[in-house]
């Protein structure tokens, strides 16, 4: 199975760059703790470099993250399964509308729970506006189309716009979740959590990792009508032109 994690709006790089590297290695070490560490790391996406898909961990890592000045591209892949692509986000100092993108593959049944937990944590750290866990539906149906149409909105797509959509498990940033009613998402079905950073952590079901992707699929179209109906998605059904929802500003105000 795939797994997709993603974190949108998120200025947890955006400190010093020792603040950085050190929250840095915070989700290098959970990714340890879950026996999910990183194989390869890269400084950029073009192969001449000289830490282009470089074994990990390397003093050298360190060594560059320390000392190189500016924006810094960084990327880390596992080869074991599960495998994975990490994106951790643009090393920036400043930059307030980041995101992180942790895509999963051949990951077992018996190993959701886990990476559901894994996901809870790296929204502890980087404590974004908006998140979300989702993974594919593998049927040849508009419905699984539907249901695999998630966690597609990127950091500047999302605080123009908002999200195009709930996934499996979703983070609330304080702002987004300021606009919820707790109760009322309770009341369609959905497990509730508030999270230690004033956001809200929502799953489609009680232990979504068990549930058939029918019951997953009918939960995030409650979901989703319901926050459509609170003006807080947005419209990206054409490409060039998408826009928010109608109070899609209370959220921009508040982040």
């Amino acid at each position: 199975m795939q797994v997709a994690i993603k974190m949108v709006g998120t200025a947890y790089l955006a400190g010093s760059r020792a603040e950085a590297s050190q929250n840095l290695r915070t989700i290098l070490e959970l990714l340890q703790e879950k026996g999910l560490g990183p194989e390869q790391f890269s400084f950029s996406d073009e192969p001449r470099h000289p830490f282009y898909r470089a074994p990990f961990p390397s003093p050298a890592y360190d060594e560059y993250l320390r000392t190189t000045e500016g924006q810094l591209f960084l990327f880390f892949f596992r080869k074991t399964r599960p495998a994975y692509e990490f994106s951790p986000g643009l090393v920036a100092e400043g930059l307030k509308h980041n995101s992180l993108a942790l895509d999963l593959e051949h990951v077992a049944q018996h190993q959701l729970p886990g990476v559901f937990e894994l996901a809870t944590a790296l929204a502890d750290v980087t404590t974004p506006l908006f998140g979300g866990l989702g993974f594919p539906w593998e049927a040849e149906t508009a419905e699984a189309e539907d249901f695999n149409s998630m966690l597609n909105a990127g950091s500047l797509d999302l605080f123009r716009n908002g999200p195009d959509s709930v996934a499996v498990r979703t983070w609330f940033g304080p702002a987004f979740a300021a606009q919820l009613d707790p109760s009322t998402l309770a009341d369609l079905g959905l497990a509730v959590r508030p999270t230690a950073w004033s956001g809200l952590e929502v799953d489609l079901t009680l232990n979504p990792w068990t549930a058939p992707f029918e019951r997953l699929a009918s939960q995030k179209e409650a979901f989703n009508a319901h926050l459509n109906g609170l003006g807080l998605l947005g419209d990206y059904s054409r490409t060039l032109l998408r826009t928010p929802g109608r109070h899609w500003p209370a959220v921009q105000a508040q982040d």
